[in-house]
């Protein structure tokens, strides 16, 4: 199969560029996938021949140890996870807003500074 040249290219529109693009891109993933399937296929094949199953040699396969196969993130073990962080900011008007003062600011904290005030006027312990 002959690719087009540079020159074919430099005077296609932008629009066969894209879909040359989207079609190349596809082709690369079906054959990327092709190999990936037809690598694991001859692998389980040659531990059949030697006379060996799967979770003889790997232990339980990620299907039926119902994984995905892909790592997956775990919980540390003791407890609930982290202890909850003391509040640090209180809302001006209403004492039962609070902010710890970590993550994304609250919108109430952004209009105050906004406004030209202190973050400082907003502590707790002030």
């Amino acid at each position: 199969m002959a690719l087009p040249s540079y020159e074919q290219l430099m005077k296609a529109s932008r629009v066969e560029l894209k879909e040359l693009i989207a079609n190349a891109e596809k082709a690369l993933r079906d054959s990327e996938a092709a190999a990936k399937e037809k690598a694991k296929t001859e692998f389980l094949a040659r531990i059949e021949e030697a006379g060996f199953t799967f979770s003889e040699l790997f232990g339980a396969s990620p299907a039926a140890a119902g994984g995905s196969g892909k790592r997956a993130y775990k919980r540390r073990e003791g407890g609930e996870g982290k202890a909850p962080v003391a509040p640090k900011y209180r809302h001006p008007e209403n004492d039962t807003i609070t902010w710890s003062g970590r993550g994304r600011q609250p919108d109430w904290i952004k209009s105050h500074v906004a406004s030209g005030k202190s973050l400082d006027d907003l502590l707790i312990n002030a």
